[in-house]
């Protein structure tokens, strides 16, 4: 036996034989409305059109889904973009622990900081901020094992060409060095390393003293004087 709620002989809802209350039709009512909103809304579960269980879905092609699986929580979106907006001139705050500590914030004009952002102003886009700790950016390459390989780097970029670089090269599992490259006439590459034994090379990919200098065109090192009627000098010391 099923029970009805109808208003001009339309029926708006129903309890139907299975005591579940439903709509008269189909995505043709509301569950309150602007202005009469229900306080509270407590359910065990929440079903997408399609059946899905284990959380919250939305849009009717269960777009957007927020469910946990048992151990972890996820929040997910299979059309279009998935926007984070504050509509304010305050932070996008990530917290963590039970205690709610921020660990990551985005400000209104983009500048994200990352460590203690609570209460400190980011200078640059991207700021490394630790209250009591020194903050340091690891860049590693997994399974690298002991072949001479690229790690990782940075590249500085214009609109169209990536201008200059810096970046660490293996020798082995326990040698490195870090390698400074530039663009010219559209082509970047090595111009500067620092080996393993602290060796400096310009224009020399192997160097073997404490400063090692290659130019093709033999001027190997120029030294002038900003004054005109001084002199540009290199002392030697033993």
């Amino acid at each position: 036996q099923q029970i009805f709620f109808n208003r001009g002989g339309t029926t708006v809802a129903k309890f139907d034989t299975s005591s579940h209350l439903v709509p008269g039709a189909d995505s043709s009512y509301n569950l309150g409305a602007d202005g009469t909103r229900w306080a509270n809304v407590y359910a065990t579960d929440f079903k997408a059109p399609d059946g899905n269980t284990n959380g919250f879905y939305a849009g009717n092609s269960d777009d957007l889904h927020l469910f946990h699986n048992g151990s972890d929580t996820y929040l997910e979106n299979d059309t279009g973009n998935l926007n984070f907006t504050n509509k304010n001139t305050n932070k996008i705050i990530f917290r963590t622990t039970t205690s709610e500590t921020e660990r990551v914030s985005i400000q209104s004009n983009g500048k994200v900081t990352i460590g203690d952002p609570s209460g400190f102003t980011p200078v640059g886009l991207l700021h490394l901020y630790q209250a009591t700790n020194d903050p340091y950016l690891y860049i590693q390459k997994g399974n690298a094992g002991d072949s001479a390989v690229d790690l990782g780097g940075i590249y500085f970029r214009n609109s169209t060409n990536s201008l200059a670089s810096i970046y660490s090269r293996s020798y082995d599992i326990n040698d490195g060095q870090l390698v400074f490259q530039t663009m010219n006439a559209g082509t970047i590459s090595d111009k500067m390393r620092i080996s393993n034994s602290g060796d400096v090379g310009i224009n020399v990919d192997t160097p073997n003293s404490r400063l090692a200098i290659y130019d093709a065109d033999g001027h190997n090192l120029t030294l002038s004087s900003h004054n005109w009627s001084g002199e540009a000098r290199i002392g030697f010391t033993g």
